[in-house]
């Protein structure tokens, strides 16, 4: 899933299995990718995590419409849109 892709980081283990794992990473991201896919996978994620959970109130910064997880998701997005 490229939007899991554009949060990759890699936690432990050897520098070069780093390096490769981050090269792939950023190769897979530079690839073109169609608006209409990447826009229309976005709100589906978006509708996922809504039915998933919902926001715990009013003061819930995090999750619900307009809130962080949109602006993150739409910043996800425009990192795949712009490579």
């Amino acid at each position: 899933e490229h939007l899991a892709l554009t949060r990759a980081s890699v936690v432990a283990g050897p520098a070069d299995v780093s390096a490769d794992v981050t090269a792939l990473c950023a190769e897979v991201l530079a690839l073109p990718s169609a608006k209409a896919e990447v826009l229309q996978e976005v709100t589906e994620m978006r509708a996922r995590i809504a039915a998933a959970k919902a926001p715990a109130g009013p003061w819930d910064a995090q999750i619900g419409p307009g809130r962080l997880e949109d602006i993150e998701l739409m910043a996800q997005a425009g990192g795949l849109l712009g490579g």
